[in-house]
């Protein structure tokens, strides 16, 4: 019986451990870069636009941001300076944060399109906040 109690105990300490909720409000706005690939550039997320600007290629990259929950966030297609090719109107990305680390979190997003209507996943990154 004992036995059952700790085991009961623990799984609720799990439960409960692993289903704290994230805060990613700090997230929301700012000015960011990739925790794999700083040097590539940076994002500036306003409350109603993600524009990422690309140092290598001179690329610059507009989204309407659209949050859906707390930590989930839409960004929808809306232009792009010095490629021609990358996207097109009606692209969309779906982002959930995963976890948060300070500065930074991890996040998980799916990528559509025509060419993927039922979404394209992207591998696991991580954003951080710049601090100049």
């Amino acid at each position: 019986m004992k036995t059952l109690q700790s085991l009961i105990l623990l799984l609720w300490v799990i439960t409960n451990v692993s289903a704290q909720k994230l805060d990613c409000r700090k997230f929301r706005t700012g000015t960011f870069y990739t925790k794999q690939i700083p040097e590539n550039g940076y994002t500036v997320r306003t409350k109603k636009t993600q524009t990422s600007y690309y140092t290598k290629t001179n690329m610059e990259l507009t989204w309407k941001v659209k949050w859906t929950s707390d930590c989930t966030y839409e960004l929808h297609f809306v232009s792009v300076k010095n490629s021609d090719r990358i996207f097109k109107t009606g692209d969309k990305i779906f982002a959930t944060i995963t976890s948060i680390d300070d500065s930074c979190y991890s996040f998980k997003a799916t990528f559509y399109n025509s060419e993927y209507p039922e979404g394209k996943d992207f591998p696991p990154a991580d954003m951080c906040l710049k601090v100049d």
